[in-house]
């Protein structure tokens, strides 16, 4: 499983005895730290816990053995860098009727979380994926899931997303939230996803 890592990497100005650049390995939102390797002509280094650390203060020297920093240390130094970041990405699944693009009464207000939302993130983009039930032929189910999405996208361009920051897809009833027989209408698999980043 591929798994990611987050470091931030600093050049500190202040504090006589602290190093002058540094790189820290931090926790993903989602768990565990993953892995990194500091390098340069000189050599390298791996960090694989959370908060480990490694100096590079010059470029003829090699990274130095890996050092621990506290939680408190890291939020204290990086705060900017933390103040800085993007809001986490928000997932919405906005439930249909059957053969068209009116949305289910039961997901009237996702539907308006969703656009109060995009109005909240500056540079907010977001992509949104049709899907359709087995009620119709594969063909027309394709087409009504494009519909689905389009009439999502158009709302978001509305509320203020770019269009040109909206990735689009109908996968019609190829990707079923949940499987089944052909000509079985099902909610949950008449549904546009939309992820606002």
């Amino acid at each position: 499983m591929k798994r990611s890592a987050i470091v931030l990497a600093l050049a500190m100005a202040a504090g006589a005895c602290a190093p002058k650049n540094y790189v820290v390995l931090l926790d993903n939102p989602g768990g565990g730290s993953g892995k990194v390797i500091v390098s340069n002509d000189k050599g390298q280094q791996w960090l694989d816990k959370s908060g480990s650390a490694t100096t590079i203060d010059r470029r003829t020297k090699a990274p130095s053995s890996p050092w621990q920093l506290k939680v408190e240390e890291i939020e204290k130094v990086f705060a900017k860098a933390f103040g800085a970041r993007p809001p986490r990405f928000i997932s919405y699944t906005i439930y249909f009727k059957p053969g068209g693009t009116q949305i289910d009464p039961s997901s009237y207000k996702t539907f308006q979380d969703m656009l109060a939302e995009v109005h909240k993130r500056p540079g907010v983009d977001a992509t949104v994926a049709g899907h359709a039930d087995r009620k119709a032929s594969a063909d027309l189910n394709e087409f009504i899931s494009l519909e689905r999405a389009y009439a999502v996208r158009d709302a978001l361009v509305k509320a203020g997303v770019p269009i040109e920051r909206i990735q689009l897809d109908g996968y019609g009833e190829t990707r079923p939230a949940i499987p089944t027989p052909d000509d079985v209408p099902e909610l949950r698999n008449r549904r546009v996803e939309v992820t606002v980043r």
